[in-house]
């Protein structure tokens, strides 16, 4: 890697430190508090995961961690660890990358960067579960780019699943179709060993995830003997002793919220969306150009199915957005998507893709001087929220309704 990009790699990290300062208010909302209260100690509860390695922390340090003060402490190093950990995992990215493309991975960096880090530093999403999962999904990317102990895929997804369920819709697409693309890449190139490895990889995967899945969604029905347990764990761990009631309804006692959701947050929802992406308009023209350009450019029918499973992968988080109501986590997760998976190809020496990159950015440069501008832009979508997308689709929907 050229000392021009560990400039840029050292640029980002000081940038993404100034975005945590600049949205830091040192407070943990009772949503993300109260996920910290949920326990394998009381059950098998779903998004249970991280409050129950919190627990054994607090079971084998020698001070206190079942307070709030301490949710704030924790909370700030976990958020602190993940924005040097996404900075300096650039570090391997542009060292994948050949020369040649690496300005143009660099403006994708910057761009998802923007999004993922003032999001997951900001009070909304401050302590939120996804930014375990974000982080495990960044360090898969990282394993199949490198072709090592890509194994570890396995545990890992199941790990993901077992701290929050959506990720199944969230973030597992990533995993799925760099997995599909090295399976058909195998298979054009007649890999036989290549190709059966990652198929089983991809289907125990998959096989698995889809368990846990299934047993919290449709098996699981509440347990009515960790409630006591899991508010006291709750209120010990909120700000005020004030935890999040619908969450211990939701993942404690299994109760369906979806009707109370639809009637405060989805018909907005809707109609908010549809703001978001008018507004958004730019970036989305740039990302269908390129894809287009990019099945334009396949071979073959097997490499025109590895670039349409890269262009359609971000399908999966459909049942979020008419099921859920949380569009801001949605929508990060479908910029993750395209994002990581961009990178990831363009690291593991796709030439077609980092060609029709680079030529995409070079278009918007000869037509254009303000190209750069739209980094800028992208900056007043920050930091998406929950469910609300941004501060600015927010405000417009408040005006509408």
């Amino acid at each position: 890697m050229s000392r021009k990009s560990a400039t840029f790699v050292v640029f980002l990290l000081l940038f993404s430190l100034v975005m945590f300062v600049f949205n830091f208010d040192n407070e943990v909302n009772i949503y993300n508090s109260t996920l910290l209260g949920l326990s394998y100690e009381n059950g098998i509860l779903p998004r249970a995961l991280v409050g129950t390695a919190y627990s054994f922390m607090n079971h084998i340090l020698p001070f206190e961690l079942l307070s709030y003060n301490s949710v704030l402490i924790y909370t700030f190093i976990i958020t602190l660890f993940f924005v040097v950990f996404w900075c300096l995992i650039q570090f391997y990215f542009l060292k994948k990358v050949e020369s040649d493309y690496t300005e143009y991975v660099e403006y994708v960096i910057v761009f998802i960067s923007i999004f993922v880090i003032s999001t997951f530093t900001a009070f909304d999403n401050y302590g939120r579960l996804d930014v375990y999962i974000v982080a495990l999904t960044v360090l898969s990317t990282v394993i199949l780019i490198s072709g090592k102990c890509e194994w570890l895929i396995i545990p890992i997804s199941v790990t993901c699943i077992l701290i929050h369920e959506g990720y199944v819709f969230m973030y597992y697409n990533v995993i799925l179709v760099l997995l599909l693309y090295k399976i058909l890449t195998a298979y054009k190139q007649k890999q036989k060993k290549e190709m059966r490895k990652y198929a089983f990889i991809f289907l125990f995967s998959f096989v698995l995830v889809c368990i846990v899945f299934i047993y919290y969604t449709f098996i699981y029905n509440g347990n009515m003997a960790a409630y006591e347990n899991t508010v006291n764990a709750a209120t010990a761990l909120s700000q005020n002793g004030e935890y999040h009631k619908e969450v211990i309804r939701a993942e404690v006692l299994g109760e369906n919220l979806f009707a109370e959701e639809w009637e405060l947050y989805h018909k907005g929802n809707f109609v908010e969306i549809l703001i978001f992406l008018v507004l958004f308009l730019p970036f989305l023209i740039i990302q269908i150009k390129f894809l287009v350009s990019l099945v334009k450019k396949a071979d073959d029918k097997i490499e025109k199915l590895k670039y349409l499973a890269f262009a359609l992968g971000s399908v999966t988080t459909l049942p979020l957005f008419i099921l859920k109501v949380d569009y801001g986590r949605w929508v990060l997760a479908v910029l993750v998507y395209y994002c990581l998976v961009l990178i990831a190809l363009i690291a593991m020496g796709d030439k077609k893709v980092g060609v029709a990159w680079k030529e995409e950015v070079e278009d918007i440069r000869q037509k254009t001087s303000y190209g750069k501008l739209l980094l800028v832009y992208a900056m007043l979508f920050v930091p998406l929220k929950d469910f609300n997308i941004c501060w600015v689709t927010r405000k417009i929907l408040n005006l509408m309704m």
